[in-house]
C-alpha cells in the first residue's frame, strides 16, 4: 500500500488529518456457487437457488514501476468479495488490476 501521508511528506504537500491508503490489487480468482436465499419475510430457506459470485484478490507484485512502488508498501495481502449482484460481479476481470482506496467512513455504530 503506498500511504499518502508519506508520499506528502516527502513532496512536501498537506492533505486533512484523516489518513488514506491507496492500494493496488489484482483480480487472481472468481469463484461461482449456488447458495439458499432469504425470503421476503427474512426466513432462510435452503430451498432457494441464489447464484454467489466470490471475487479474490491479491497486491500486485510486478510487471510495471508503479506495480513495483506498491508492492514495496503492501508485499503480501488479500481482498475477498462475496455478491449476489450479477452486475456487480462483471465489474471485475480475472487479471485485472483494480486500485482500492481505504478511508476512515464518518459512522455512528457499526453493525458487525
Amino acid at each position: 500500500m503506498i500511504y499518502r501521508e508519506a508520499m506528502d511528506a516527502a513532496s512536501g504537500r498537506k492533505r486533512n488529518k484523516n489518513m488514506s491508503v491507496r492500494a493496488k490489487f489484482v483480480v487472481n480468482q472468481i469463484e461461482r456457487s449456488q447458495n439458499g436465499g432469504y425470503r421476503e419475510n427474512g426466513q432462510y430457506d435452503s430451498s432457494l437457488k441464489t447464484e454467489v459470485s466470490t471475487i479474490k484478490l491479491l497486491p500486485v507484485s510486478g510487471g510495471s514501476e508503479e506495480n513495483k512502488k506498491f508492492f514495496a508498501w503492501t508485499p503480501t495481502g488479500e481482498i475477498q468479495l462475496g455478491t449476489i449482484n450479477p452486475e456487480a460481479a462483471k465489474q471485475f476481470e480475472l487479471g485485472k488490476a483494480y486500485y482500492v482506496d481505504f478511508t476512515p467512513a464518518d459512522v455512528v455504530e457499526v453493525a458487525v
